[in-house]
């Protein structure tokens, strides 16, 4: 289950069967290599979650709020 808060306050939850991500994440690469597909996400996806872990560990180490 994944839950989060939404800016309006609201609050929302999704539920899925349980999986294994790691081998959801080679099959999927190896159906984009495989069959010539693009990735579910891009490379700008890839830098953003890097920017976000960036300021969380900065955020965790500083104790200070980080806007991204």
């Amino acid at each position: 289950m994944i839950s989060w808060a939404l800016e309006d306050g609201k609050y929302a939850e999704e539920r899925f069967a349980p999986s294994n991500h790691f081998n959801l994440e080679i099959e999927h690469f190896t159906d984009c290599v495989l069959n010539d597909k693009p990735p579910y996400l891009t490379f700008e996806d890839a830098k953003a979650n890097c920017r976000a872990i960036e300021l969380a560990l900065q955020s965790a180490l500083t104790g200070r709020m980080i806007a991204f």
